[in-house]
């Protein structure tokens, strides 16, 4: 990703969903967005230059897979709606509506 000085960084914690999750207060468009469910401990990260929906997706055995669709989005802002992203519906990250997500972002 290049380096980071003067890079914007934020993190946070919601309740999973068991559906799209859409996270707006983020004060910039991210960049890198990582996401660690703290039940499970599986974690999906994006980087600028992967496609929307995807994120490479590592389970708490190890395993690492990329995930095409349920991944990551990054969200631009707008004047009613600042930036952030979208976690997908990936399975053993956001697919109950009863364990914390716990989330990174930086510009």
């Amino acid at each position: 990703m290049g380096s980071t000085v003067g890079a914007s960084y934020k993190t946070g914690s919601v309740v999973a969903t068991g559906a799209d999750l859409t996270i707006r207060v983020v004060d910039f468009k991210p960049r890198k967005i990582v996401v660690t469910n703290e039940t499970s401990l599986a974690e999906i990260e994006w980087h600028e230059g992967m496609d929307d929906g995807a994120a490479w997706k590592t389970v708490a055995a190890g395993t690492r897979t990329l995930e095409a669709t349920t991944g990551i989005t990054p969200e631009d802002g707008t004047s009613a709606l600042p930036p952030g992203f979208t976690i997908g519906a990936e399975a053993d990250i956001n697919d109950t509506t009863t364990e914390i997500l716990q989330w990174e972002a930086w510009s």
